[in-house]
C-alpha cells in the first residue's frame, strides 16, 4: 500500500530570508552594466526545422562579458504579431521540453544556456545509470567572485533576451511569458522580477532555491559540483554562502507579483518540492496555482502539463 503524502510539511514551508544588504544594488547596478553592451543580433533561418507552422531563425546576441548566446525562434506563420514565451532549459538539457507540441498562439523563443552550445549531444542523465559522465563545472566557475559568477551571466541572458525580442517588429512584446525549468526557473524568477514587461511566469521543477535546504537535499549535477567545491573549501564556507545568496532563488520570491504557475513532482531529486514551496509560499503573487505530481520526479505531468502550462499562460499573457 502506498504511503500517503505529508502536504501540511510543503505548504507550511516558508524559508528564511538571508538577503544581503546590497542585494538590490547587486542586481541593479548589473542590469545597467549589461545595458552598455550592444546586443548585435545574427540572425540565420533554419530551413530544416521550419515547417508550415513556424518559421524558426537561430540567432546569437551578446550579453554579460560580451559573451555571444545562442537561441532559436520560433515565429507563428498564421498569427500577425503574437505574443512571445521566452523558455529556458535545465542546466545540463539539451532543449527544454525537446518533442512537446507548441501551440501557435505564441512566438517562441528557445535559449541556450551560457556554455551549453558545446554539451549538445552528452546525455548526462547516464550519470544516473552508473556511467561515468564528467560534469562541466559551470556552477563552480568564478563562485568566489558573485560579480563574475556563473549564474550571473545566466541570470542577464535571459533578461537581455528581453531586449532582444523587442528587435522584431513583427513580434508583440508588450506583454512577455516565460517558461524556466529547474536552473532556468530560477532565470526567470529574476526576470520576472527585474522587468515589467513579464506577464505570467511557469516554474518548473523550479532549482537552485531555499539553498540552505537545498544543497542538503538535492541530488543532481548543480548541487553536485557546489557541494564538492564547498567540501574541499573549509576555510571559505561562510564566504561561499553569502555569494550564492545573490543567486537563491527564494530572495526574488516575495518581490515577485507576476501570476504564477509552478509544476512540482514529489520524487524529484534535483530539484526539492520542499525547496520549490519555499519560493511558492513566499511569493508575493496574487494569483499563483502549483501542480503537484505526486509519484513524478523532475518531468512533472510531461506534455499534458506542458500543453496545460500554455493555455495558462495565453490567459494571461494575452488579457486585455
Amino acid at each position: 500500500m502506498a504511503s500517503l503524502i505529508n502536504f501540511d510539511k510543503y505548504f507550511n514551508n516558508f524559508p528564511q530570508m538571508e538577503r544581503e544588504t546590497d542585494f538590490d544594488f547587486f542586481w541593479k547596478n548589473s542590469i545597467i552594466d549589461l545595458k552598455r553592451i550592444a546586443i548585435e543580433p545574427v540572425n540565420h533561418e533554419n530551413s530544416r526545422l521550419s515547417s508550415p507552422r513556424f518559421t524558426v531563425t537561430d540567432i546569437t546576441y551578446k550579453s554579460f562579458a560580451r559573451t555571444s548566446i545562442q537561441a532559436r525562434l520560433y515565429m507563428p506563420k498564421k498569427r500577425k504579431h503574437p505574443r512571445p514565451v521566452i523558455i529556458i532549459h535545465d542546466y545540463l538539457e539539451g532543449t527544454a521540453f525537446k518533442g512537446y507540441k507548441l501551440e501557435t498562439d505564441f512566438a517562441y523563443l528557445f535559449i541556450t544556456l551560457r556554455g551549453h552550445q558545446i554539451l549538445k549531444g552528452i546525455d548526462f542523465s547516464n550519470q544516473k545509470k552508473g556511467f561515468e559522465v564528467e560534469s562541466p563545472g559551470y556552477m563552480i566557475e568564478n563562485i568566489l567572485d558573485p560579480d563574475n559568477y556563473y549564474l550571473k551571466g545566466v541570470y542577464l541572458d535571459c533578461y537581455r533576451a528581453i531586449d532582444l525580442l523587442r528587435l522584431y517588429k513583427d513580434i508583440d512584446c508588450s506583454s512577455i511569458g516565460i517558461i524556466g525549468k529547474g536552473i532556468g526557473g530560477a532565470a526567470a524568477a529574476f526576470c520576472a522580477t527585474s522587468s515589467k514587461r513579464i506577464s505570467a511566469v511557469v516554474l518548473d521543477s523550479l532549482s537552485f532555491s531555499d539553498l540552505p535546504k537545498s544543497q542538503n537535499l538535492a541530488d543532481g549535477p548543480a548541487s553536485g559540483e557546489i557541494n564538492t567545491f564547498v567540501s574541499n573549501a573549509r576555510g571559505r564556507r561562510k564566504v561561499l554562502r553569502r555569494n550564492l545568496s545573490y543567486f537563491d532563488a527564494v530572495h526574488f520570491s516575495d518581490k515577485f507579483e507576476t501570476p504564477l504557475l509552478m509544476t512540482t513532482g514529489i520524487r524529484a531529486q534535483s530539484a526539492p518540492a520542499e525547496c520549490i514551496f519555499s519560493f511558492f509560499n513566499a511569493s508575493a503573487s496574487s494569483d499563483k496555482t502549483m501542480e503537484i505530481y505526486p509519484s513524478d520526479t523532475e518531468t512533472a505531468g510531461g506534455a499534458q502539463q506542458f500543453k496545460k502550462s500554455l493555455t495558462w499562460l495565453k490567459k494571461r499573457v494575452y488579457i486585455k
